[in-house]
């Protein structure tokens, strides 16, 4: 799997390679990975950073929502069940992430 092939990052953490993806989502991973300044292997690994976290909701969120990308989709490029994307997305759409803080506006990939 994704979490099987490690390369080791700039620092000396080791970070996932990033998965396939369709030229859509990779966008959106960029996307959501500069707006919080986090590197995408972050948004794809199993970091569970607060910041990484804020953002891996909302890479799922445009995903689904904009991308029209399925759950199952979705979770298999983030090394995540698709439950796990669902509550995510619905905590997003609630306006708040999973501790209950406001999360920042969702980026524009258009």
């Amino acid at each position: 799997g994704i979490r099987d092939k490690l390369v080791t990052g700039v620092q000396t953490c080791a970070l996932p390679i990033l998965p396939p993806l369709p030229p859509a989502m990779r966008h959106t991973l960029f996307e959501v990975s500069r707006k919080y300044k986090v590197h995408p292997n972050e948004i794809v690994g199993p970091s569970r950073r607060a910041v990484v976290g804020m953002a891996r909701r909302e890479y799922c969120y445009i995903c689904k929502m904009e991308l029209k990308k399925s759950y199952s989709q979705i979770g298999r490029t983030i090394c995540k069940d698709h439950t796990t994307v669902l509550y995510a997305v619905k905590m997003w759409i609630k306006g708040k992430d999973i501790r209950g803080v406001q999360p920042k506006k969702p980026v524009d990939c258009g």
